[in-house]
């Protein structure tokens, strides 16, 4: 369901992709599956930016965040710090769209992202 509603989002069927998000990321938690739960949020975050839903957007980035650094994966934590600074530009929160971004940087650099690094 994941990879279905992930799928949706580069056709801008945002509604759609939440609809097949959330029952996902309810199975991730009843099977406490971290990984499937980050990168459900993650996908989450993306499509409620899309939907101009900063709030959703940022809680939900913030849990993957919280989840890929427990799990100690740094490209999954750039990732997802990448589109926290989107959510945050969107909501017009300067300052924390910066702060995020140049954690992003600092984490494409240190696994060797050089596209993420340029694009964060």
């Amino acid at each position: 369901m994941n990879a279905v509603g992930a799928s949706l989002i580069p056709l801008r069927r945002f509604g759609e992709a939440v609809e097949y998000l959330q029952p996902a990321l309810s199975k991730g938690r009843r099977s406490n599956d971290l990984w499937l739960i980050a990168h459900t949020l993650e996908n989450l975050g993306l499509a409620f930016s899309r939907l101009g839903q900063p709030e959703k957007a940022v809680a939900s980035l913030d849990e993957a965040l919280s989840i890929f650094r427990m799990l100690a994966y740094p490209f999954g934590q750039a990732l997802v710090l990448d589109r926290l600074a989107a959510a945050h530009l969107s909501a017009e929160r300067f300052n924390k769209a910066i702060e995020a971004g140049l954690e992003a940087t600092a984490l494409h650099a240190a696994v060797g992202n050089q596209l993420g690094e340029a694009s964060a």
